[in-house]
């Protein structure tokens, strides 16, 4: 009696396999169906969204580099020159404009890969715009008050990038291939938010202690 219950044993998987190599097909597939993890597929499903970020995620942040832009052009000073000749200023809006674009919205429309040359060309004439208008700010308000905007300019830059790195483990991203690789998590859509519209904020603040000194826009008219 043994001895049958052995021979069944044995060839009790030569039966499962004696349908021919469709049938082992299937059965290998079952079996690595049934020890393969499951959960790590579904959080990688669910704590990613699609490149770009959410709609909504974008317009709002497009929306803030264009009003970067906005106060960046209309308030912008060449040390030991004068006021930025309205060709520049054009150049500090247009660059502000283009750079939400490619950062925020780009995705949405085409391949990313078209816009990483034009996006990294802004970068530099960002930095600019961005100097000139604190060269502004420092000939226009005391200094005391300057330099605690610009102390809080740095805060909002690098304390969310900071945070994010403690809890994601991850470092913030620097360039265009890890920034849209952030849009892909949640985590990094509230970094960009935080930045994006704490410097908004930031420069808001400025627009309205310069009041009298500048009119938005004044150099189109």
């Amino acid at each position: 009696m043994s001895n049958v219950n052995c021979n069944d044993q044995v060839s009790y998987p030569y039966l499962l396999l004696a349908g021919g190599p469709e049938k082992e097909k299937k059965i290998v597939e079952i079996a690595r169906d049934e020890t393969s993890p499951v959960t790590p597929d579904l959080e990688h499903q669910q704590g990613h969204l699609q490149v770009g970020g959410p709609l909504w995620a974008g317009i709002w942040l497009f929306m803030m580099h264009c009003f970067m832009g906005l106060c960046a052009s209309s308030f912008s000073h060449i040390p030991y020159i004068g006021e930025s000749p309205m060709w520049l200023r054009a150049v500090i809006l247009i660059v502000a404009i283009g750079n939400g674009f490619f950062d925020h919205l780009g995705g949405y429309i085409a391949h990313p890969s078209r816009f990483e040359a034009l996006r990294n060309g802004t970068l530099l004439f960002g930095l600019i715009g961005t100097v000139l208008f604190f060269c502004h700010l420092y000939i226009s308000l005391p200094v005391w008050e300057s330099n605690a905007l610009l102390f809080l300019f740095v805060v909002i830059l690098v304390a969310p990038a900071i945070t994010y790195k403690t809890i994601t483990a991850r470092d913030a991203p620097t360039t265009y291939g890890d920034l849209l690789d952030s849009y892909t998590r949640w985590s990094g859509i509230v970094l960009h938010l935080s930045v994006d519209t704490g410097l908004a904020f930031c420069f808001a603040l400025c627009w309205t202690l310069l009041q009298g000194t500048a009119s938005p826009m004044f150099w189109l008219q």
